[in-house]
C-alpha cells in the first residue's frame, strides 16, 4: 500500500505542479483495478499529499441495464470515503460497441467532466498486465515503435488536462491482494471481460496463458522490457523533434507554423515526423493524432521540389515545400 501510495503522489506532484490546487480526477469503473486506485488515491487525499481535492467520475455506458447498479455501488464507496462522484451515463446509448469506439466515448465524458471542474490530471487504473497485452497485440497486429512503447504513464488528453496511469508497474494480482487485505469489494467484474470474440480477450485469456505454459512467466518481463527500450527511443525522438521546432521554427500563430531547414544540418527523417506530430498536436488540440498516411507524406516533402503539397482535404493540415522548408497550415 505504502508504495502504491508513493507511487501515485510522486506522479501526481510530478505534473500537478503547475496547478497547484486545482481538482484531481479519478476514473473508477467498479472493478478490481479501479477500486484499488480509489482506495490509494483516498489515502492520498486523506493525507494531503494529492496537488488538489480528489473528484470521482464513473460512466455508464447504457448498454447493460446491471451497470445502473454498478453506479449505486461506486457511489456507496465514494460516499464511505467522503469523496465526490460524479456518474455520467451515454445518452443516446453507443451505436458502435466496439472497444476502440466505448473507449472514446468514455474519454470524451471524462474530458467534460475535467474541464466543468477545471481538474487538470485524470488519473486510470492501467496496470503492468495491461501493458503486456497492449505490446503484444500491437506486435501482432504490426507496430513501430511508438506502438512497442505501450500504454504511456502519462499522456495530454487536450491542451489542458493529462492522464496519469500510476499503477503501470504494478501487477494485477497485486492489486488483488490489496482489496482483500483491506476488506473492499470490487463493485463490478464486466462480463464482456470474458467475452472471446473481442481480439484483447482472446490474448487475455487463451494466447497470453498459452505463451506462459510454453515459454515460462518471463514472457511478461519480456514485453515490458521491449516497451521500457522502446519508451526510451520515443523520448529521444521527442526531444530531437522538439528541438527542431525550437531551433529551426518561424512565424509560428496558432494556425500555422513553418520549419526552415538549415543548410548545415542534414534532415533526420525520424525527426522531423515527430516535429510534424507535435506540430499538428499544437495546432490541433482538440483532435485526434495525425493519421499515419499524413505524416510519411508530409515528412517525405522534405525531399521533395519547391511548391509540392500535401492537401489538407478531410481535416488535415495542409503542407507546403517551400524554398527554405516545410510550412504547415490549418485550411
Amino acid at each position: 500500500m505504502q508504495r502504491l501510495q508513493d507511487r501515485a503522489a510522486r506522479l501526481c506532484a510530478q505534473h500537478g505542479e503547475h496547478a497547484p490546487g486545482q481538482p484531481v480526477l479519478a476514473a473508477i469503473s467498479g472493478g478490481i483495478d479501479s477500486t484499488a486506485l480509489l482506495l490509494v488515491l483516498q489515502r492520498l487525499a486523506e493525507a494531503g499529499r494529492l496537488p488538489g481535492p480528489l473528484h470521482i467520475v464513473h460512466v455508464d455506458h447504457g448498454i447493460r441495464p446491471e451497470r445502473r447498479e454498478v453506479a449505486a455501488r461506486v457511489e456507496d464507496h465514494c460516499d464511505r470515503f467522503d469523496l465526490p462522484v460524479h456518474v455520467r451515463r451515454l445518452d443516446p446509448p453507443p451505436v458502435r460497441t466496439d472497444a476502440d469506439s466505448l473507449r472514446n466515448a468514455r474519454y470524451s465524458l471524462f474530458a467534460a467532466v475535467a474541464r466543468s471542474l477545471d481538474a487538470r490530471l485524470l488519473l486510470t487504473a492501467h496496470h503492468a498486465d495491461d501493458n503486456v497485452e497492449t505490446v503484444l497485440f500491437r506486435m501482432l497486429r504490426g507496430t513501430g515503435v511508438r506502438g512497442l512503447a505501450g500504454i504511456p504513464q502519462a499522456r495530454a488528453l487536450g491542451p489542458r488536462l493529462v492522464v496519469l496511469r500510476p499503477f503501470l508497474k504494478t501487477r494485477r494480482v497485486t492489486l488483488e491482494r490489496l482489496l482483500d487485505r483491506f476488506d473492499l469489494a470490487p463493485c463490478d467484474e464486466d462480463p464482456t471481460n470474458q467475452d472471446l470474440r473481442y481480439s484483447r480477450n482472446a490474448l487475455r485469456h487463451e494466447t497470453i496463458p498459452a505463451l506462459r505454459e510454453k515459454l515460462g512467466v518471463g514472457i511478461d518481463a519480456t514485453l515490458l522490457t521491449v516497451a521500457r527500450t522502446a519508451t526510451a527511443a520515443v523520448e529521444i525522438l521527442e526531444a530531437q523533434g522538439q528541438r527542431l521546432r525550437l531551433d529551426w521554427g518561424a512565424r509560428i500563430t496558432p494556425w500555422r507554423h513553418e520549419l526552415q531547414f538549415p543548410e548545415e544540418e542534414p534532415l533526420v527523417a525520424p525527426f522531423l515526423e515527430t516535429a510534424l506530430r507535435q506540430i499538428w498536436s499544437e495546432i490541433r488540440t482538440q483532435g485526434s493524432p495525425p493519421p499515419r498516411t499524413w505524416l510519411e507524406r508530409a515528412t517525405a516533402l522534405a525531399g521533395g521540389g519547391f511548391g509540392q503539397r500535401v492537401a489538407g482535404r478531410g481535416g488535415e493540415l495542409l503542407v507546403e515545400r517551400t524554398r527554405s522548408g516545410l510550412l504547415v497550415v490549418d485550411p
